[in-house]
């Protein structure tokens, strides 16, 4: 997995968008965020840093963070936990809808049509399911 130093603490930070975050069903695919802050700099800041910086934060600021251990696990707070997460979903969604619509093309003889748009209604369906499930709690 791809990672970034805090600019905060100094301690890597796992980035999302690495091979890795594809093949994974782990729901902690990235450990922080790029920010603008109030005085129009950037900062690459891990979500523990993120949560220690005040309001209207500035470069001075991230200076003023603490230092931790490199090896110190990144915690994660509820509002990342939330955003994760979905890709199982779009995985058996489409090869449930892949297989129903080879079904169908099989029986109506017009396999490549089906099976195609058995797999984008699969997909479809799983991630209004995904984003159902993710509104309501369940």
């Amino acid at each position: 997995m791809a990672t970034q130093p805090c600019d905060g603490c100094g301690r890597p930070v796992s980035v999302a968008g690495g091979i890795a975050n594809l093949w994974s069903f782990e729901r902690s695919t990235t450990d922080g965020l790029q920010l603008e802050l109030a005085d129009g700099t950037d900062h690459f800041l891990c979500f523990e840093c993120v949560d220690d910086l005040p309001d209207d934060a500035a470069e001075a600021d991230v200076d003023a963070l603490p230092d931790r251990p490199p090896d110190e696990p990144i915690g994660r707070p509820e509002w990342a936990e939330d955003a994760d997460g979905g890709l199982q979903f779009a995985f058996v969604g489409t090869g449930l809808g892949a297989l129903a619509g080879a079904g169908i093309g099989i029986l109506t003889g017009s396999l490549e049509y089906w099976f195609v748009t058995g797999a984008a209604i699969g997909l479809l369906l799983a991630l209004l399911v995904e984003r159902f499930l993710s509104r309501t709690d369940g």
